[in-house]
């Protein structure tokens, strides 16, 4: 079971992950000249992008398209790819 510090860390690390998507779409859309009303939605939806990769990751390891070896790999090149 996880405490109550390990769940406020869980908790602090998703919400950084998520600003720093945000903000660096906000920050690029406005170095092309792009409106903050256009910049904002775009880094949400950068962040549904990667939630749609993990559950199409599981959805193959749960029909066994993945094993054991390879669904973690995957995950962490995603996770390496995504903090890129």
């Amino acid at each position: 079971m996880m405490s109550q510090t390990n769940v406020f860390m869980l908790v602090v690390i998703v919400v950084l992950a998520c600003s720093a998507k945000v903000w660096s779409s906000f920050l690029a859309c406005k170095a092309f000249g792009i409106s903050a009303r256009d910049a904002i939605p775009l880094g949400v939806l950068m962040n549904t992008k990667g939630l749609l990769a993990l559950i199409v990751i599981g959805i193959g390891r749960d029909v066994q398209a993945l094993d054991n070896v390879t669904y973690p790999a995957m995950v962490i090149v995603f996770v390496v790819m995504t903090s890129l």
